[in-house]
């Protein structure tokens, strides 16, 4: 069995003669999964399903968090993973470092927020958890392109 999973965003532009036209992204993965049995297949479908309510979700942090006067990364980002840095003493972390840096002190706030919520046995909200998902595929960007977004 395999799986593909295919993705096209469309947006309006201004070509170079000031004619707004549609341009389109694509992405496209395939991979092979073996023969899954029916407790599998649900499984697949219900992470699928997770992942593109993330990517729109994610999309108002894309601005949140997007670049500031052309430069790469947020302001928030930046200035809190210059923070963590120079705490740390690493001033000559790259950008990337410290913005990812950032994420991960984001991150462990959600994380001591979901403890105390089992500590009150009340399970944790799905906002935070959300918000936990979006910084880790935050940092992963950041590893993976050195910037964001």
């Amino acid at each position: 069995m395999g799986v593909e999973v295919r993705i096209v965003l469309t947006d309006e532009h201004e070509d170079d003669e000031g004619r707004w036209t549609d341009r389109e992204y694509e992405s496209l993965a395939r991979f092979g999964l073996g023969d899954l049995n029916v407790d599998q297949t649900e499984l697949l479908t219900w992470w699928i399903d997770v992942t593109m309510n993330d990517l729109r979700a994610t999309l108002p942090k894309m601005a949140e968090y997007g670049g500031v006067d052309g430069q790469e990364g947020s302001a928030d980002l930046i200035v809190m993973g210059d923070a963590q840095a120079e705490l740390m003493g690493h001033h000559d972390m790259p950008s990337a470092w410290k913005q990812a840096l950032a994420c991960w002190f984001y991150l462990l706030g959600k994380v001591a927020r979901m403890v105390s919520n089992f500590k009150r046995r009340d399970w944790p909200k799905q906002d935070t958890v959300h918000d936990a998902r979006v910084y880790l595929m935050m940092i992963e960007r950041l590893a993976a392109k050195g910037r964001w977004p």
